[in-house]
């Protein structure tokens, strides 16, 4: 079951208490309405929550490795050009610190790119949802404000507006 999912159910129970949160003080129910949520927390979210922390870590290290394990190339390759004199300290560190520059570009622009395919996404559903045809007849009238093929019932006039209830009954659910 998924995080959003799990802290859904865990909202709807605690939108139960607070709707009926006179019932709750009434009954001297805050001791066990805050237990019962806590243990909710700690059996649904906690666990989840815990997973993704674990990965969201390896994943962060990962990077880490894998960035400083480029640079640490970049330097060997360098050092071992310079070393065999085909590449001086100045041509070195120019093209070094250009491609840190650009790769650090590029990663701000491929988040960009995500969020743009993302925002054209939604402007397809948008207009989508505008050029949708509803089942029902949204607009009854003409322009003039009439009605517009509307069947009137002919003994509509006939009626008072007088309504009288019978063996009617009412009971909470």
């Amino acid at each position: 079951m998924c995080f959003t999912k799990k802290l859904g159910e865990i909202s709807g129970a605690f939108g139960e208490y607070v709707n009926g949160i006179r019932e709750v003080q009434s009954f001297s129910l805050e001791e066990v309405v805050t237990s019962e949520i806590g243990e909710l927390l700690q059996e649904k979210i906690l666990v989840v929550a815990k997973k993704a922390a674990v990965f969201r870590g390896i994943s962060a290290g990962a990077v880490q490795v894998i960035q400083l394990g480029v640079y640490a190339l970049a330097f060997y390759i360098g050092a071992k050009l310079m070393d065999d004199g085909l590449l001086d300290f100045e041509s070195f560190n120019l093209v070094l610190w250009s491609m840190a520059f650009g790769a650090s570009g590029m990663g701000i622009a491929a988040n960009w790119v995500s969020a743009a395919a993302k925002g054209k996404a939604a402007t397809v559903r948008v207009f989508e949802l505008f050029d949708r045809i509803p089942p029902i007849d949204s607009k009854p009238w003409n322009e003039d404000g009439s009605p517009r093929d509307m069947v009137v019932p002919s003994d509509v006039n006939d009626k008072k507006g007088e309504i009288e209830f019978k063996n009617v009954k009412f009971a909470y659910p």
